[in-house]
């Protein structure tokens, strides 16, 4: 499975509120992302969101601070 593959099932899940699973999908894409295209790319950025919702939701605000946009993403 691609990283983009794990970020559109995991987005599915997340509106779903199957938050567990969502969180791992999310992460390893978010990860891997990061390294295949880089931490501004549009496709990372929206995986640094969902995981700032998924975080928010799951009511672990503190988590979520962690995926605050890094500069220079243009967003």
């Amino acid at each position: 499975m691609t990283a983009s593959q794990e970020v559109r099932i995991a987005r599915s899940l997340l509106r779903e509120g199957m938050y567990a699973q969502a969180e791992g999908l999310l992460l390893s894409g978010f990860a891997n992302l990061r390294i295949q295209i880089g931490d501004t790319h549009p496709d990372t950025n929206v995986a640094r969101e969902l995981l700032r919702e998924l975080y928010t939701n799951m009511g672990r605000p503190l988590d979520a601070e962690q995926y605050v946009e890094s500069p220079g993403s243009g967003g």
